[in-house]
C-alpha cells in the first residue's frame, strides 16, 4: 500500500483552494448492518474537506478481504 505523502504550498491563495482529503479506513465488527453485502470486510471513506472545514463530497466504498 502506497503511502500518502505530505506536500507543501508556498502560494497562500493555492492553499486557500486546496481540499483536503482525508482517508478513514474502518473495519466491519457489524456485518449485520450490512446484510445485502455478507462478503463486506473492510469500509473505505474518503472525506474532501475544504478550507472552511466542511465536507464537500464524501466517497464510500466496500473491500473484501480477497482484494488486499
Amino acid at each position: 500500500m502506497q503511502k500518502i505523502k505530505r506536500i507543501a504550498f508556498s502560494d497562500t491563495q493555492v492553499k486557500e483552494r486546496l481540499e483536503t482529503m482525508v482517508v478513514v479506513w474502518a473495519m466491519r465488527e457489524d456485518r449485520k448492518a450490512l446484510s445485502d453485502f455478507p462478503y463486506v470486510k473492510w469500509v473505505l471513506t474518503i472525506f474532501f474537506v475544504t478550507p472552511n472545514h466542511e465536507i464537500n463530497q464524501t466517497i464510500t466504498d466496500y473491500f473484501d478481504a480477497s482484494d488486499f
